[in-house]
């Protein structure tokens, strides 16, 4: 047994079949990123399609990487990349949130609108403002709610 055996075709390099596994794992990576680019919607969503297209086109230039992505873009699943940018969405608008409340916390207690102020008075007075919030939203979930009874009788009763 003083023979190297080579089970794979003639002229095969070694290795081979794991960089082009490589290659299109990361060419539909890239492709599902495009996808999602592509449908984002809200702030930023133009800055991330243009980064997202720059680092593309740079691989694109590769002829098997291009055969690969154009592969894997044709075999997307449509509603699981809609689902994606519905929620980084989603994920941006609620930080933007956050940061505007931070800002008029801030405001409302120092006359600034700077996002540290906020955010050092609201780790100091935590507890209070948590407990001020929910009783706030307790009230206005309150609120709706008899205002919905009150449309209720009103459609029943007609009044």
């Amino acid at each position: 047994m003083n023979n190297l055996e080579h089970s794979g075709k003639l002229g095969m390099k070694w290795g081979q079949r794991h960089a082009e596994k490589k290659l299109n794992k990361s060419a539909k990576k890239d492709a599902t990123k495009h996808e999602v680019a592509r449908q984002a919607y809200g702030k930023g969503a133009g800055i991330q399609r243009r980064l997202v297209k720059k680092e593309i086109e740079e691989k694109m230039k590769n002829p098997q990487y291009k055969a690969a992505y154009d592969k894997a873009l044709s075999e997307i699943n449509y509603s699981k990349i809609n689902n994606k940018a519905i929620a980084n969405s989603r994920g941006r608008a609620t930080k933007d949130q956050a940061n505007r409340s931070a800002a008029i916390v801030a405001k409302t207690l120092t006359g600034t609108t700077s996002l540290a102020a906020g955010y050092i008075l609201y780790t100091q007075n935590k507890p209070a403002i948590d407990s001020a919030v929910s009783s706030a939203l307790k009230s206005a979930k309150t609120a709706v709610d008899t205002y919905q009874t009150a449309r209720q009788w009103k459609k029943n009763f007609g009044g």
